[in-house]
């Protein structure tokens, strides 16, 4: 592989403090600034696949902790598991949903509270219909209400979400028809109010444009203000099979209208813009507004996620863009919001990649999820779980909100599509910077760049714990390699460097601002960390 640009560069940065490795023979994941909270499998049933197809969360049963609800499509019948959050929360469900062989359910879920009851309810898709499952204390397996398809809403219920778009305190439930009508699939999304007597006719129905193949309602969100107006607005893509990919927000209200108020669109045909992750987000940029997230993971150049930051007047213009680390990886093939990461509340964007494949590794793929913080959003990942033995962890991913009761939520991700391994959800917590630590670094410590800025050279120090290869480069702000410090084995120890700073071919470089990239390749686990310098003039 050869020198990184800039844009893999600085993704692939993170702060390496309370950094935590687990590995062993058979599951040897990496976590760097994460830690696992419990590995749940599928309990056992006649014949399955796809545990984590569908992921989401919510308090089911009123009892002040989060529970996690995952969908997994079986060869029998088609399942979505409920389990419990609280003290005594553990790997086996504690309410099963069944639905029909091979027709979607467990796959589109959306968790929200539509008969305002203070339970959240589980709005459960699947081709032809979509259930509501009210939740209660206790809960129980028959759905209170059921959505059948209209006339000629092909592909309805492949899509759903929840929020409360017309802002009466009830959350309502939205279900996509991509497909309507057959066989033109300009596509449908079918918004349904909810109250405290819900019922299953749509009180409003947004339109897709008229385009062949236009697959409006392709992906779905809700949940989320990006416009701070007071009213959660609904996401919608439309995948466009032979064009570059719209997605179209709607501005909540009372009333609500049909218009779309912002329109994004994709960078080409067949690049599947919304095919993949598809989110609003909570304010991932601190200011006040929600925001929204476009992955693009089957990209012909390049993997890439658009980010957009949330406004009175919000633009289609993407104000973020996160590019993958080495593609192609699937990148963004899925995403999630979490809301409160840390103490300080945090929340942070989800990014999985799950054709991610390690520097000499061979097909099949391992995968990773990777993790970026609001209160420091912007290129530069933050955290990550890799998968290890052709895992490819990351085709799905959400929130876990809080399933302890401590404050700060967990979040999970699945590799129901993994063709080698087992199917799995982890549900893991953030141990970075913010978070008390009580485990110490096992290998590398942070690089150390002083003085910075600097006049004449910059000391560059970091510790090793065991002898590994050490590749140290600086690299200036168009992601051009500089130089190439050190590139061999090194013993444990601390170590030190001096850049002076010069180029390759020892010209003086120009002042300005430059990146130190270090990479540190043991026996088991590579690690990364960098640090922006400066160098200005005496």
């Amino acid at each position: 592989m050869g020198e990184m640009n800039y844009k893999s560069l600085v993704i692939a940065k993170f702060s390496i403090i309370g950094w935590i490795v687990v590995s062993n023979v058979i599951d040897a994941q990496t976590y760097i600034n994460l830690e696992p909270v419990i590995v749940l499998s599928a309990p056992p049933c006649t014949v399955l696949y796809s545990f984590g197809v569908g992921l989401a969360h919510g308090d089911l049963n009123g009892d002040g902790y989060s529970d996690l609800v995952i969908g997994q499509m079986a060869l029998d019948y088609n399942r979505i598991y409920i389990y419990f959050g609280g003290p005594s929360f553990d790997s086996i469900p504690d309410v099963v949903l069944i639905g029909e062989k091979y027709y979607g359910f467990g796959r589109p879920i959306a968790v929200g509270d539509v008969n305002g009851d203070g339970y959240d309810d589980v709005i459960a898709g699947g081709t032809g219909r979509c259930r509501v499952y009210f939740g209660g204390n206790p809960m129980d397996n028959v759905p209170d209400l059921v959505a059948h398809s209209p006339p000629n809403a092909a592909a309805y219920a492949n899509y759903v979400a929840a929020g409360d778009v017309n802002g009466d305190g009830y959350d309502d439930f939205i279900v996509g028809a991509p497909n309507y009508p057959y066989p033109y699939t300009y596509g449908r999304v079918y918004i349904y109010f909810g109250g405290a007597n819900p019922d299953t006719i749509p009180d409003v129905i947004l339109n897709g444009e008229q385009i062949i193949n236009n697959a409006f309602g392709g992906n779905l969100s809700s949940g989320y203000d990006v416009n701070a107006d007071g009213y959660e607005d609904v996401f919608v893509a439309a995948v466009q099979l032979y064009g570059p990919g719209k997605a179209f927000i709607y501005f909540g209200g009372n009333p609500m209208d049909t218009i779309p108020d912002v329109v994004m669109t994709g960078t080409g045909p067949g690049d599947f813009f919304g095919e993949g992750g598809f989110a609003l987000l909570h304010d991932i940029n601190g200011d006040g507004y929600d925001d929204a997230a476009v992955g693009e993971p089957l990209d012909r150049t390049k993997d890439t996620v658009y980010v957009y930051f949330g406004a009175d007047t919000m633009d289609g213009i993407a104000d973020v863009i996160l590019d993958a680390e080495d593609p192609p990886e699937y990148f963004g093939m899925s995403l999630a919001s979490v809301e409160s990461l840390t103490p300080n509340h945090c929340s942070a964007l989800l990014v999985g990649a799950p054709e991610y494949q390690r520097e000499g590794g061979t097909w099949p793929l391992d995968g990773r999820l990777y993790l970026y913080l609001s209160d420091s959003f912007d290129v530069n990942y933050d955290a990550l779980i890799e998968g290890a033995d052709s895992q490819s962890i990351g085709w799905r991913c959400s929130s876990a909100g809080d399933i302890d009761g401590d404050g700060i939520d967990e979040f999970m991700v699945s590799n129901y599509a993994a063709n080698y391994h087992p199917t799995k959800v982890w549900v893991l917590r953030y141990r970075g910077e913010g978070v008390e630590e009580h485990t110490e670094p096992k290998y590398a410590n942070l690089l150390r760049c002083y003085p910075n800025p600097f006049t004449e050279s910059c000391e560059i120090g970091f510790t090793l714990r065991f002898r590994a290869h050490v590749k140290l480069c600086i690299y200036d702000v168009t992601g051009r390699l500089v130089t190439i410090l050190v590139d061999g084995n090194m013993p444990p120890g601390r170590i030190k460097l001096r850049w002076c700073p010069k180029d390759s071919k020892r010209y003086h470089v120009v002042p300005g601002v430059y990146f130190c990239r270090l990479h540190v390749d043991g026996e088991k686990l590579q690690l990364y960390d960098s640090k922006k310098i400066i160098y200005v003039c005496k």
